[in-house]
């Protein structure tokens, strides 16, 4: 009989790792469930041991995929739309999973659904396939899906993710309309400035002194870009950078509604699925993707286990806005606490959009100011070289 390797949460909402017998990864998921384990990963003992100590490996895990591998929110949601409209046809996971290798609109997760389909017809978790790809789908998605998976209610779980990736890709959208115009300038700065060159010299040399600015600037960008990807995998670079996210002003609370939005919609479809409400808030907080809010977010299980109430022990973390507290608390009298989460998310998710929006025309108007004061400054540079020029012919 094979041995299986498991990552659960007990009750406690601690994490436990260990090995147990059974005939395929099902069963052994199923005796856990039974335990009172909330399983995270199974997989066969030995399987994939050589591939994680692999450099190769290594290498695409941690630094390649975070970097280029991916797919944007709107291939996600059709993904998902695509998959919630199976199941509630009446196709099992396993077809529905088959059909998007095939017929998926991202040639990305045509692939992702290929790999994970033998894990599927194993008898392994949708989430724990899932969960594989962490450069794919994130931690929020793949709650929502455990949730659905203890549930029974897939489709429900599945039909919330996509409505919020379609809010997502229109909240990207829109930020793309609010500073198409900076960016059109940002353009014109690189290229304009140095066209005096032209009429003075040669297009090769206009060429040579635009490109001499203009690379270096491009390619110490990639590479800040490139390491704070990767350093934002360590989990104390990830928690000090999400920290500093929150000093702006402006843009610090617009982070702070977006992550508190996310633990709302995951608390929500945890507590629906009956999930113990410590874990389901263990769960949601990790959901959140924000390390600092998340943490802090966490204080509430200790309150928990000790009787406090759930509106107490959020508010208490000092992280929740006061609305937070009083629809949670009406959410406790009447018994619909999964119904207040869900408005709380959107009512965070309309403002975290306004702050959105207010962001990208207070950044575009910065951003154009800053290249007037560099127009300016080359304008003036030019003058002054001319004045020196006749200055020196003159003399």
């Amino acid at each position: 009989m094979p041995s299986f390797e498991y990552k659960a949460k007990n009750r406690a909402g601690d994490t436990v790792r260990g090995m147990a017998d059974g005939q395929d990864i099902r069963t052994v998921e199923r005796e856990l469930r039974e335990r009172g384990y909330f399983v995270l990963s199974i997989r066969e003992q030995g399987r994939g041991s050589a591939q994680w100590w692999n450099p190769l490996s290594l290498l695409m895990r941690y630094i390649l995929m975070p970097l280029f591998a991916g797919a944007s929110p709107m291939d996600l949601a059709v993904f998902f739309r695509q998959l919630a409209a199976m199941i509630k046809s009446g196709i099992s996971m396993v077809q529905a999973i088959d059909l998007l290798s095939q017929q998926g609109e991202s040639k990305r997760l045509r692939v992702v659904a290929h790999e994970i389909l033998p894990i599927l017809q194993d008898g392994g978790s949708l989430s724990g396939a899932l969960a594989r790809y962490p450069w794919m789908f994130s931690k929020l998605q793949i709650s929502i899906i455990r949730a659905g998976e203890l549930s029974g209610d897939m489709q429900g779980s599945t039909d919330r993710i996509a409505h919020y990736l379609e809010w997502e890709n229109s909240l990207r959208q829109t930020v793309k309309v609010a500073t198409i115009y900076p960016k059109i300038l940002v353009v014109g700065v690189i290229f304009l400035p140095k066209l005096y060159v032209v009429m003075t010299n040669d297009a090769a040399t206009y060429l040579h002194e635009t490109l001499s600015v203009f690379l270096p600037v491009v390619g110490s960008m990639l590479l800040i870009w490139a390491a704070y990807r990767v350093m934002n995998q360590i989990s104390f670079v990830r928690y000090a950078f999400d920290m500093l996210k929150l000093i702006p002003p402006k843009i610090g609370r617009m982070i702070k509604m977006l992550a508190l939005a996310k633990f709302y919609r995951s608390f929500s479809a945890m507590y629906m699925s009956g999930v113990p409400i410590s874990q389901g808030i263990q769960y949601a907080a990790e959901a959140c993707g924000n390390e600092y809010l998340s943490k802090n977010l966490l204080k509430a299980v200790p309150k928990l286990e000790r009787g406090v109430s759930i509106s107490d022990s959020l508010i208490q973390t000092k992280v929740l806005p006061s609305l937070a507290s009083d629809l949670l608390q009406t959410g406790r009298v009447t018994g619909n606490v999964d119904e207040m989460m869900n408005k709380l998310a959107e009512y965070t998710e309309n403002d975290a959009e306004v702050a959105v929006k207010q962001a990208a025309i207070i950044l575009g108007f910065l951003l154009l100011l800053c290249i007037g004061v560099y127009v300016g400054y080359v304008v003036i540079q030019f003058h002054m070289g001319r004045a020196d020029s006749i200055s020196s012919y003159g003399m």
